[in-house]
Formats: C-alpha cells, structure tokens, sequence
C-alpha cells in the first residue's frame, strides 16, 4: 500500500496521501472503497477529500489513466454529491489534470490544487467556515 488515509477529528475532512511508486488503476480504485466506508459513518452534509499528491511523480499515461478512473468509476468520490475534492500537487502533469477534468468529456469539474498540504487545509477551513457547499 502506498497511500494513507486519515480523518481529522471533529472536521468533515479526509487526507489521502500517496507515496511512490504510483498505480492509478490500483490505489485510486483502493482508496476510493475506503473513503466510501468512512463517508457512509459521517453525519455531515459536505465532506471535504484532500489528495495530496505531491511526493508523488506521475507520467502522461498515468494522468490518462487517472482521468478514465477518478471519472468514470462508480466509487469515485468525484460522482459523490457530498464530497468535495482538493489536490495538493504540483508540475505540469499536476495542471493537465486540472484542466483536463474541466472538459466535458471527463465531467466538466472544478478542482482546486494547492502546493502544500497547509495550504489546501487552510483553504478547506475557510470554506467549511464560510458554510460554502458549492465549493
């Protein structure tokens, strides 16, 4: 396994971190079973996932592969209408999927990406504090 999950305690917040070597297809379908079993126990209406990717070097065809399943698997927390999804990564692959996952045929999503784990927490904070669902 290389990835961890954490909740944090008393916040509607999961950190999903990976570590290399990476393997969309494995880890991806892995955690996203996992965040399935503890959004199921968790009472609020907005559930914020952090995936922090940035010890995690990815290639072209991963990202490719990435997009088919973060889209288009039914586990996917992306397809959940309660979570709300934030990366910490950073590089050109990291933008690609970005953008990538803007476009109609991968869903049309906004995600936010952040550099640091910090900075995508605080930013969660902020939005939980604000009451902001529809970020």
């Amino acid at each position: 396994m290389v990835y961890t999950i954490a909740t944090l305690p008393d916040e509607p917040i999961i950190i999903v971190t990976f570590t290399p070597p990476f393997d969309p297809l494995v880890e991806f379908l892995e955690t996203y079973i996992a965040i399935g079993a503890l959004v199921a126990d968790m009472p609020q209406p907005v559930i914020y996932r952090v995936v922090d990717m940035a010890q995690t070097p990815v290639t072209f065809s991963q990202v490719v592969e990435a997009l088919a399943i973060a889209t288009r698997s039914p586990r996917a927390p992306l397809r959940d209408p309660r979570m709300r999804s934030v990366y910490v990564a950073t590089g050109e692959m990291a933008l690609l999927a970005r953008e990538s996952l803007k476009q109609p045929q991968y869903g049309g999503f906004h995600i936010d990406l952040f550099p640091a784990q910090a900075a995508a927490l605080q930013f969660v904070r902020e939005q939980l504090t604000q009451g902001r669902a529809d970020s």
